[in-house]
């Protein structure tokens, strides 16, 4: 019984709002195991502001770009393990992004930035890339990428973020189900703790509430349970 109240307990979403098929969920999971999933569905990556797409493993390397422990990482290994390489992805990124006529705010010259991406985006830019299972990723910028490549933002930075993706989401979304993991905890150095990334998040959401066509999951990584609880 214990056993069963606790797998219960694990695998419980909370509703955190309703409006006839529009809501607003959160759950504790995987989200590259929700990607598997062959549904429907928008999947968020949170991203810098130059969308970089070389993954930097070495502790050596000077100015190293994307950290593997970040989901922007994971996310850039996940494409490369699915033989698509990084020169690829950067311009199915790029492309994506002129398509919808974003145009970046500021385009670094070699002596400012020698390795990545030159070109800056405005934070809360989009861009967006198909893949198997149904699935459409939605690429997020929410932190600037200083001379050093050391990603930085604000908690003002991740609530106006949050804005911008409802924003997007309700023009292009359709309707079909968007998982948003937790961001700004970590090397984004907007300097949130998980509860207080989740809070903002989630307050972000609900102030859009007009604006939600669709169920939204908001999905905190089940290692960091200990860290944020969904049901406060």
């Amino acid at each position: 019984i214990v056993s069963l109240v606790c797998v219960v307990l694990i695998l419980k979403k909370k509703r955190l709002w309703a409006n006839g098929k529009n809501k607003v969920l959160a759950f504790y999971g995987d989200l590259f195991r929700i990607i598997s999933k062959n549904e429907k569905k928008i999947i968020v990556i949170p991203v810098n502001d130059t969308f970089e797409t070389i993954v930097d493993d070495d502790l050596s390397k000077n100015k190293p770009l994307i950290s593997l422990t970040t989901i922007h990482g994971q996310w850039i290994q996940y494409m490369n393990n699915k033989g698509i390489d990084s020169s690829t992805l950067n311009e199915m990124i790029k492309s994506n992004l002129v398509d919808r006529n974003f145009k970046p705010l500021k385009i670094y010259n070699d002596n400012e930035k020698c390795r990545g991406n030159k070109e800056s985006y405005p934070l809360g830019t989009i861009s967006t890339i198909k893949d198997e299972n149904n699935t459409t990723f939605y690429l997020l910028a929410i932190s600037n990428f200083d001379d050093n490549n050391k990603a930085t933002s604000t908690r003002r930075n991740i609530r106006n973020c949050v804005d911008e993706l409802i924003d997007f989401y309700d023009i292009n979304g359709q309707g079909y189900p968007i998982y948003i993991p937790l961001f700004g905890t970590g090397r984004s150095r907007a300097d949130l703790t998980h509860q207080q990334a989740f809070k903002a998040i989630k307050s972000a959401i609900l102030t859009n509430e007009k604006a939600i066509h669709g169920t939204l999951n908001i999905v905190i990584y089940k290692k960091d349970r200990d860290k944020v609880s969904i049901f406060k």
